[in-house]
Formats: C-alpha cells, structure tokens, sequence
C-alpha cells in the first residue's frame, strides 16, 4: 500500500514538472511587435508565448494617430493567440485580433482602422476562441491538488494510523 501511494505522490510531481515547458517565437517582425505591445500593456502576459492562428490581408481606411488624415493601406488582420500566467502555475490562453499595417511596419490599434464586411467577418469567425480559458497542463495541477487534499492524504492517515499500536487496553 505504501509503495502505491508512494508512486502516485512521483507521477503527481513528473506532471507537474513536465507541464512547465516553454514556447518560442519565431524572428518575425509582425510577432515580435505584438509580443512588445502584449508586455507593455498586459501585466500577466507570458512572454514569447504569441501563436499567430489566421490572418488576412486587406487594403483599408487608416486614420493617423492625430485624426486628421485618412490614407489606404495595405493591412494583416491577425488572429493571434498568447498566453497568461497567474500565480507561476496558472496559464490561461486568450485570444486577440491585432492589425498590422504592411505599408509602415507598425501596429495599429483598433480605433485607427476602418471597419468592413470582410472584417465583421473575420472577428465572428474568431470571437469564440477570443475567451480565455485555462490550459490543460494547469487543469491537470489543479485536479491533482484536490484530489491529493481529499483523497490521498486522507487515505495515508488512516494507513499509517493503522500501524501504530492502540492506546486503549
């Protein structure tokens, strides 16, 4: 029984330990933008973890930081995915749109770009992995700390209680 518990106290530490790896970001230009943008304004932000899923391009209406001109430009609409940790062993993933304008090498935020059909089409398509939602190697941590709180610590008390002599005779 207690070589049992024993091996199930080592896997529940092997899957802790092997749910803790790294991603690494390619050298692209339009990633490692985001990946700035994402450590500056999010303070959870996993950093290097930006996968980019879909993207689309297409030519809109840009409007200039100070609201006065309007030009065309050749625009990537991005869906990208990244992750955020909470605690050091909570990752959640979350989902974004970004824009990208390929005329200017430079990000553009939302407000700045003009909005199309093609555009409503592209964030419906995307907007249910826009929530955030835990990854399964901190799902499995979770799990395996409740179940080690209710039913394996329980579970050695009453073995190694069991094995002491009664001070009752």
């Amino acid at each position: 029984m207690r070589k049992i518990l024993f091996y199930i106290i080592i896997g529940m530490i092997g899957l802790i330990v092997l749910t803790t790896g790294t991603l690494a970001i390619a050298k692209d230009p339009i990633l490692q933008s985001i990946n700035s943008q994402l450590n500056e304004g999010n303070h959870y932000y996993r950093s290097d973890s930006v996968k980019l899923l879909d993207f689309k391009d297409l030519y809109l209406e840009v409007t200039s930081a100070d609201e006065e001109t309007t030009t065309t430009e050749n625009v990537k609409v991005l869906f990208v995915q990244y992750q955020e940790t909470r605690d050091t062993i909570f990752h959640f993933e979350t989902g974004d749109i970004f824009y990208y304008s390929l005329d200017k090498d430079t990000l553009l935020s939302s407000e700045n770009v003009g909005s199309n059909e093609e555009i409503k089409l592209f964030i419906d398509k995307h907007e249910d992995n826009m929530k955030k939602h835990i990854t399964a190697g901190s799902l499995i941590i979770l799990f395996s700390l409740i179940v080690l709180c209710v039913f394996i610590i329980p579970l050695a008390a009453a073995v190694f209680h069991r094995n002491y002599p009664s001070s009752n005779t």
